[in-house]
């Protein structure tokens, strides 16, 4: 069937100027014009003068612990120890024989009274393992049960010690066990039920598309294991019946030799978190890793950070990824793992010309050397971003300035300085940590708390749109509306070209192939 759109906005995002229509058959764009005309047996759908521009894609994502904060349940609303041991005693009760509790999205730092421990938790159980998970999933907590469960019950170096005793806290790599074990104790009816939750949550935004970073990152980098990816495996079968489309990114790298086993799987984008450093903001606990700095952080903890990796290592899982025809994202955040990323693609390259068809990406890319943003374009490396961090960790009196100090602090998320350089901008949100919510990312880019470094809505837009598209090799099918694509399109209320109607923006339709998959003035859930 034919449908035309009429009387609308239409922001087609491929160099075009915005039309008043868009005529769509059988899933596809036929045409993008202000003069079509209905033709026989045509539906019409008049705009009522929204706008209409492509789907989202939201290229950095954790679909799995998105779901599981829906499915499972978040913590975020705890505000004492009391409060979380009446909520864990009630799952306790509820959970079947052999099961486990898992939440997410535990804020010890906004609890009122203190910091809750594992005594706390071996209060509530000694038998059934609980995994409670920090907000942004950095560290987790957990009780004795759990810790037995994992083998944690040992000396481990990120296992906390507190007068000789476990507190029951974890990051780094007893942090990466302790969400396999939560992962992987998911039951099937569990997995379909968490990806579809994180489906509903992107439709509702206007995303069509997610980048699913997904598989252990224990033992990442610590040797060749010949393991599958079980976390992966177990979800790729229920990614067919989501009314969306998902990007696997298979992030369970062991060592380079796991880039052969991606590409034999069939996928041509991998990685997103190859941790080559640690993390800057609001996911820092400490203990954890930090951003590897040029300089010292200012906050008075010591140190500018570490590499996680050696650079032969990064050099390796490049070279792999490109003998494989793999993109391969790596989170880098300071300035020495941002260089450490592009001094290994730049020896790739040198070694193997043919690689620069490829789309490597830097994920997170907060806080380049100037040097390098024009390096990054020359050498066609993508940033994947996620604005949302500098909206809530920028400016001078914010997270990023009480770390690494004011004057450093604006040169973070160097939006319009990397445009400039000819380096593709990739939006995401890096959910759970944030909201999946293009439109919030979008106002991000535009309002950086440094007016040099802020976008133009048009551009911000493009972040989610076209350059999405290529970061997942999909801009023959997705991203402009055009001709031939897919019809996968949002209806917005106001016109998110304009910077005054931008923060007024809400999605009022999700299409997906030609189908409308949400509207805001029904339930908020797909009408699939």
């Amino acid at each position: 069937m034919r449908t035309l759109f009429t009387h609308g906005t239409i922001v087609p995002m491929d160099g075009t100027a915005t039309a008043l229509a868009m005529l769509v058959e059988d899933g596809r764009i036929l045409a993008v014009a202000d003069d079509l005309r209905p033709g026989d047996g045509t539906h019409v759908i008049d705009l009522h003068g929204h706008t209409v521009v492509p789907a989202f894609a939201d290229c950095h994502t954790h679909l799995t612990f998105t779901g599981c904060q829906v499915v499972d349940g978040s913590l975020a609303g705890c505000r004492s120890v009391a409060e979380l041991s009446d909520v864990l005693l009630q799952a306790v009760r509820a959970q079947p024989a052999g099961g486990i509790v898992r939440r997410w999205n535990l804020d010890d730092a906004r609890f009122a009274d203190r910091r809750p421990v594992q005594a706390d938790l071996d209060a509530v159980s000694r038998a059934v393992p609980i995994v409670l998970s920090r907000v942004g999933n950095g560290a987790s907590l957990l009780n004795s049960a759990a810790m037995s469960a994992i083998g944690l019950d040992r000396t481990v170096p990120t296992v906390e010690m507190r007068d000789g005793e476990r507190t029951g806290w974890t990051w780094g790599e007893a942090n990466h066990e302790a969400l396999e074990f939560a992962v992987l104790s998911l039951t099937d009816a569990e997995i379909a039920a968490v990806a579809r939750a994180a489906a509903d949550l992107a439709v509702q935004e206007g995303v069509t598309t997610l980048h699913a970073i997904e598989g252990s990152f224990a033992g990442q980098a610590a040797g060749d294991r010949g393991r599958s990816n079980q976390w992966l495996e177990r979800l790729l079968p229920v990614l067919g019946d989501l009314p969306i489309t998902v990007v696997p990114l298979d992030s369970q790298l062991d060592s380079p030799a796991d880039l052969a086993r991606i590409a034999a799987n069939g996928h041509k984008v991998a990685g997103g978190d190859l941790f080559l450093d640690g993390v800057l903001g609001a996911a820092y606990i400490s203990g954890m890793a930090r951003a590897a700095l040029d300089d010292p952080y200012a906050d008075g903890q010591g140190g500018s950070g570490h590499l996680l990796l050696d650079d032969a290592t990064v050099t390796s899982f490049l070279m792999e990824a490109a003998r494989h025809g793999v993109s391969l994202g790596a989170h880098a955040v300071g300035e020495r793992a941002i260089a450490q990323f592009l001094d290994a693609w730049e020896r790739v390259v040198d070694a193997e010309p043919e690689a620069r068809r490829l789309r490597p990406r830097i994920d997170h890319g907060i806080l380049p050397r100037e040097a390098d943003i024009d390096r990054a374009g020359s050498l066609g490396v993508l940033f994947s971003l996620q604005p949302v961090f500098e909206r809530r960790s920028g400016g001078p009196s914010g997270q990023y300035a009480g770390r690494i100090g004011p004057a450093r602090s604006r040169r973070t998320h160097r939006f319009r300085s990397l445009l400039r350089a000819g380096v593709t901008l990739v939006g995401g949100s890096d959910s759970p940590m944030n909201r999946i919510a293009p439109l919030e990312g979008i106002g991000a880019a535009v309002d950086h708390s440094v007016e040099s470094e802020r976008l133009t809505p048009l551009e911000a837009l493009a972040m989610f749109t076209t350059g999405a598209a290529k970061a997942g090799g999909l801009e023959q099918e997705r991203g402009t509306l055009s001709p031939g694509k897919l019809a996968d399109f949002v209806v917005l209320t106001g016109d998110p070209l304009d910077p005054r109607q931008l923060e007024a923006c809400r999605v009022r339709e999700t299409w997906r192939l030609g189908r409308k998959l949400w509207v805001s003035a029904a339930p908020r859930a797909p009408l699939i």
